[in-house]
């Protein structure tokens, strides 16, 4: 058992609050429309069947991991149903980053860390048809994932060593900024730090970076409350499944931890 994981959860538990606590319009909307309620899920009826599709495949495959690895297991030999069980992140969540994009009317989406790209295809998804560059690191995974991503006309995938591939496409794209992006690879203190420090000048004021597993260690956890005091961010939202990152000097400088 994580139980790092644990006592964060109960902490997270303990301080979460709802939309009472919002006084700013912004995050009030934001909380109540799109990461609150109900909402039509149909669209991602296909994603949901691919899915359960890898839940079911025992094909093993040789994992060249980049990252922190995985708490739930150690070697390198994993099938795509542990990967899909293990290394997926709820429907929900995903369904959320594909609202975020529409609600924020987002055309520009970079992700680092495709695995099989179920969160890719979901954000395909928005009906703002937003470009999406994802990372991925393991040649394995990406071979898997490109067999579906490879479809879509929105999706660019960049295959390599995060370390080195990110630098050089954000050194490529001088003129162009990023609307969103989300970290979701190498779950380390260091690299977590690295990355969000190498996208913050390629952001606008409106830009939104989302961190995901924030507390899933000691690393990760240290990197979000370090994240939260970078000069460049105003305002957060932890949801415990990952952070939100806002750079918008026109919102309120606070950092609130919701129910999700």
């Amino acid at each position: 058992m994580n139980f790092f994981l644990l006592k964060q959860w109960l902490g997270y538990w303990l301080k979460q609050t709802d939309e009472h606590s919002l006084h700013s319009p912004f995050f009030f909307d934001l909380y109540t429309k799109i990461i609150k309620g109900h909402h039509d899920n149909s669209r991602f009826q296909e994603v949901k069947r691919l899915y359960n599709e890898y839940l079911q495949d025992k094909t093993a495959l040789t994992i060249t991991d980049l990252g922190a690895g995985s708490k739930v297991n150690s070697s390198n030999k994993r099938t795509i149903a542990s990967i899909a069980r293990n290394s997926t992140t709820p429907a929900r969540f995903s369904a959320l980053l594909c609202r975020l994009i529409e609600y924020m009317e987002y055309k520009t989406v970079l992700e680092l860390g495709t695995s099989l790209g179920v969160n890719t295809l979901y954000m395909e998804k928005a009906q703002t048809q937003p470009e999406i560059v994802s990372f991925e690191g393991a040649p394995e995974i990406i071979k898997i994932a490109s067999r579906q991503l490879n479809k879509s006309k929105q999706i660019r995938l960049i295959e390599g060593n995060i370390d080195k591939t990110l630098p050089s496409f954000l050194s490529a794209i001088s003129f162009k900024k990023l609307d969103m992006v989300y970290m979701d690879a190498n779950h380390t203190y260091d690299a977590s730090l690295r990355y969000f420090n190498q996208i913050v000048p390629k952001l606008h004021t409106n830009s939104l970076v989302i961190m995901d597993d924030i507390h899933w260690s000691e690393g990760m956890n240290k990197a979000w409350q370090e994240v939260k005091k970078h000069p460049a961010v105003c305002s957060t939202i932890d949801l415990f499944e990952a952070g939100l990152i806002f750079f918008n000097p026109d919102l309120s400088k606070e950092h609130f931890i919701l129910q999700f």
